[in-house]
């Protein structure tokens, strides 16, 4: 009799572990993925294209934005990508702030909407700036084949706004690369010398002298 006994409680084990009794079969979490909109654009010199991501398979969706090539233009923490005044290829990346190893990348085709034939830059006053003695907006202009004109501000890649200068003087090379400003300054006996600042048509990579 007491062998019978003991069957009941047997079968109810062996019913508990193959119910629930083994807890390695639950589901992996989800891995972190990402992708980001549009994959490729076309943006004209000096202009701005906004770039989205989207971050999957965790709770926290921010992103870092990075340009791979240098002089390749500039993104803001929000995706606005600003091209720079150089024609090319460039990548844009965004990656996961979550696994920095998730990362998605678009190929942005910077041109000329018309053949640019020649360079030219000028100033304009800026009002509000805040530099000293009188504040200016260098401004860039191209002059397109069909003889229109377009102008933009060069922008400050700390700020993302148009730069602020005290420079009175400011000239372009011929290939629209690199940007001249010049600065007078009083010296000895009324003596005036000339600060004399160098950097690209972006903004970026300021040399002085």
């Amino acid at each position: 009799m007491r062998r019978f006994a003991l069957a009941p409680i047997v079968l109810s084990l062996v019913f508990a572990l193959a119910c629930g009794g083994d807890t390695h079969n639950s589901p992996p979490p989800p891995s972190v993925s990402i992708s980001i909109s549009p994959t490729a654009a076309n943006v004209a010199l000096n202009q701005t294209t906004q770039f989205d991501a989207k971050v999957q398979g965790t709770s926290s969706t921010s992103v870092t934005w990075s340009v791979k090539e240098d002089n390749g233009g500039t993104v803001t923490s929000g995706g606005m990508y600003h091209a720079p005044w150089i024609e090319g290829t460039y990548h844009l990346t965004a990656t996961a702030v979550a696994d920095a190893t998730k990362t998605a990348t678009a190929t942005i085709t910077v041109t000329a909407t018309i053949k640019v034939t020649a360079f030219t830059a000028f100033l304009e006053t800026s009002q509000g700036g805040t530099s000293t003695p009188l504040s200016m907006t260098p401004v860039l202009g191209m002059l397109l084949a069909d003889g229109t004109w377009q102008a933009a501000p060069i922008i400050d890649p700390t700020t993302n706004a148009p730069m602020d200068t005290s420079f009175s003087q400011i000239t372009m090379s011929g290939d629209g690369t690199k940007v001249f400003a010049s600065q007078p300054l009083s010296g000895p006996g009324g003596q005036v010398t000339w600060h004399i600042v160098k950097f690209n048509s972006d903004g970026t990579g300021m040399t002085s002298h």
